[in-house]
């Protein structure tokens, strides 16, 4: 009897690997031949140790390879043909040229082996690679772009050798071969810009040097061909002992500019050095030695070396040139308030705000002051610390000043984006935060916050790829992994959303998270929630421990516990009556305890707009349903006007 071979179908990305001109090869010096076939296969043994793939067979000077996932599989590929790049480059040493093909799609497992249509896809796509290179299919493409530090240039449609339908071929560009200009179907490279080393005689002149380091970021930003990684997720290797090449691994890049800056009295000596992460060879470098007025020319030129030694278009510097400051003095005070700023903490946010104003005192034509003084003014409201609506009119009115003044800069257009999602003006909202995603394609903050803004328009997918788009240049932010989490549990994936709220844990250090609280809540699991409840309080800074009677009450009203949760909330508004003017508070603990009339009782009208920023959780936590489920819910989530397709030129 025939033996019957049980099969398994699974999805998987697939390799073929060919030798270039073996069967030449083998004529010549047959013994040579199959030497380096039996060196090509011992070296992927190696690497796929490394890239978590399995070699299935080979086939004479080929070879078939599955990977769990596509970026593993061309992580592996491009590993494969610098080897043998590098090999090549020796003096004498014989070329091992390999073309390398992939595809993702099902395959059907018989023992060690895979079938399908999938494979017999990959095994057409590689001989369309070049010498040497890698070409890859559209599902590739899509799973991987922006995710290596690699351009992919797309080939357009090609028929393959019984292939019935036309595929869409991509080209991996491969950093020791010279690209062609990059097309709209390409990725651009990506860059960090590591923490500069503060070598001033002062310490407290950290500042500064980390003030340099988020104007390089937002420099470099400015070109359309570059994407850079975002201050948050570079700042985590300030004073890191980690290799080059580790960090271009976890930031996903392929370069990385390192340097330092030494301040002493009016002198500046800034070093700056470009190098390849994979490699870890210096690609530029050089110091300056200037006076402390020439700041901004220095900036200008380390970013103009920069692009240059990357290959990008030199023409579209002046896009990325922030506005200039009409002082170094005011210049310096600004890196001060925001180094403040980024600090996060209430008091800290006071200094910047006040060490802002005197910027603009000094400099009232300053506008990317304006801006921070709008943003302090939002998150101090955030914070308790300043009324809402004082704070809201204050924010407002330094957003509309520093757009008045530069309406090409971001900043302003996020800052006055955030004010008018507030007070629920969603449509000129999202004028503003896509006005900034215009003038900045790269910058995470802007598709962060945005994607806040379509949650709270229940438009959740859309949100959920601008936050993608926030992690592209920003992949260790938690505050991004957190928010995508969230986003993952309201669209039903908990498996996912619990992945990434651990991430986020991993990164901060911190035992307790609003949302996976709730989680744990309405799946029964009373003991991990009031654990997150537990680290909530603990981890919270002392300028907001008024807060803790409010997530106890949020918890008990996720249990049922309505009593408990009302005489909590009165417990929050009696200590927080002289800080807090939030208008969501009273509704949030009576939506969940399905005190529906009472809830909206609390809202006041529709146009009211007491759900402020408050208007995404509303929406879409699942602790809500019932709430939703109350034909007054429409109401207060009514369709909003679509935005206009005009770019706003002022405020």
């Amino acid at each position: 009897m025939r033996e019957v071979v049980s099969a398994t179908r699974h999805l998987a990305a697939i390799v073929f690997t060919d030798l270039v001109g073996f069967t030449a090869m083998t004529q010549a010096n047959e013994a040579e031949a199959l030497r380096l076939v039996g060196e090509q296969k011992a070296l992927l043994r190696r690497l796929l140790r490394t890239h978590h793939g399995r070699l299935v067979k080979s086939m004479g000077d080929g070879f078939l390879l599955e990977f769990p996932n596509a970026l593993a599989a061309v992580e592996l590929a491009v590993a494969l043909q610098r080897r043998a790049h590098d090999r090549g480059a020796e003096p004498g040493g014989p070329r091992l040229e390999a073309r390398v093909g992939i595809h993702l799609g099902d395959v059907e497992e018989q023992g060690a082996d895979i079938l399908g249509d999938a494979v017999n896809i990959a095994s057409r796509i590689e001989p369309a690679a070049d010498p040497g290179g890698i070409c890859l299919s559209e599902p590739v493409f899509v799973q991987v772009r922006n995710k290596l530090p690699y351009q992919f240039e797309k080939l357009g449609e090609r028929r393959l050798k019984g292939i019935e339908q036309p595929m869409v071929l991509y080209r991996a560009v491969l950093p020791w071969v010279a690209p062609r200009p990059t097309t709209e179907a390409g990725t651009p490279p990506r860059l960090a810009v590591l923490p500069l080393a503060n070598m001033s005689p002062d310490p407290a002149d950290e500042y500064f040097a980390e003030g340099l380091t988020e104007e390089l970021i937002t420099r470099l930003s400015g070109f359309p061909d570059l994407r850079v990684i975002a201050r948050t997720s570079v700042l985590r290797y300030r004073g890191s002992t980690k290799g080059i090449t580790d960090i271009g691994r976890e930031l996903r890049v392929g370069r990385v500019l390192e340097g330092s800056v030494r301040k002493s009295g009016n002198r500046l000596r800034v070093t700056a050095q470009l190098i390849d992460t994979e490699t870890e060879e210096h690609l530029w470098s050089d110091q300056y030695d200037r006076q402390l007025t020439d700041l901004l020319d220095v900036q200008t030129e380390i970013s103009r070396e920069v692009a240059s030694a990357l290959r990008l278009r030199l023409g579209s510097l002046a896009a990325a040139r922030p506005t200039t400051p009409g002082s170094v003095t005011a210049y310096t005070s600004y890196l001060r308030g925001r180094y403040l700023y980024n600090q996060g903490f209430p008091t800290q946010v006071q200094k910047a705000l006040d060490t802002l104003r005197a910027v603009v005192a000094e400099d009232p034509g300053f506008a990317r002051a304006h801006a921070g003084i709008a943003d302090c003014y939002l998150l101090l409201v955030g914070y308790d610390q300043i009324a809402e609506g004082e704070g809201h009119r204050q924010a407002r009115s330094a957003a509309e000043q520093a757009l008045s003044i530069d309406a090409r800069q971001p900043e302003g257009h996020i800052s006055i984006a955030n004010v008018l999602f507030e007070e629920l003006e969603l449509a000129g909202s999202e004028v503003h935060f896509r006005r900034a995603i215009d003038l900045q394609p790269g910058l995470s903050r802007a598709h962060l916050e945005y994607s806040g803004l379509l949650t709270a328009e229940g438009r959740v997918p859309e949100a959920v790829r601008e936050a993608e788009l926030a992690e592209e240049t920003d992949p260790v932010d938690p505050v991004v992994i957190g928010w995508l989490g969230y986003l993952a549990w309201v669209t039903g994936d908990t498996e996912r959303a619990l992945r990434r709220w651990s991430e986020w844990t991993e990164l901060t250090g911190r035992p307790g998270r609003f949302d996976r609280m709730g989680h744990y809540a309405l799946t029964g699991d009373r003991a991990a929630a009031e654990h997150e409840l537990e680290g909530l309080v603990q981890q919270a800074d002392p300028h907001i421990q008024h807060w803790a009677p409010y997530w106890k009450a949020f918890l008990a009203g996720l249990l049922g516990e309505n009593e408990k949760a009302e005489a909590l909330l009165d417990e929050y508004v009696e200590r927080a009556s002289t800080l807090c003017s939030h208008r969501y508070i009273r509704a949030a603990i009576l939506g969940l305890m399905g005190e529906q009339d009472r809830t909206f009782e609390a809202l006041g009208r529709p146009e009211d707009h007491a759900m402020g920023m408050w208007a995404y959780v509303f929406r879409t936590h699942p602790g809500y349903a019932k709430m939703r489920q109350d034909p007054r819910f429409a109401g207060y989530m009514r369709s909003w006007d679509p935005p206009s397709s005009r770019a706003p030129t002022g405020h």
